[in-house]
């Protein structure tokens, strides 16, 4: 007894076609998600000369690899008052 699969060639294609529009989705979600974290911390933020407001940044990595991730962050150091 024998079976074959018509159309394997377009199913994978396919497949590949809808992992890499999940992944573009999942990406935009989080670049998303991170403008808003940016954005509430810039409104929140003590500011005196508005050094540390202004550094207040977003940066990606993983993109278009296994594991997308996104920072929200500043790289000034300062002491609370």
């Amino acid at each position: 007894m024998s079976a074959s699969i018509q159309g394997v060639k377009e199913l994978t294609a396919r497949l590949k076609s809808i992992k890499a529009t999940a992944t573009d989705a999942v990406e935009q979600a989080l670049i998303n998600g991170a403008l808003r974290v940016e954005r509430d911390a810039k409104t929140k933020v003590a500011v005196d000369t508005g050094r540390l407001r202004s550094s207040i940044t977003h940066e990606t990595e993983g993109f278009g690899g296994k594991t997308p991730a996104v920072k929200v962050g500043t790289s000034v150091n300062f002491l609370p008052m």
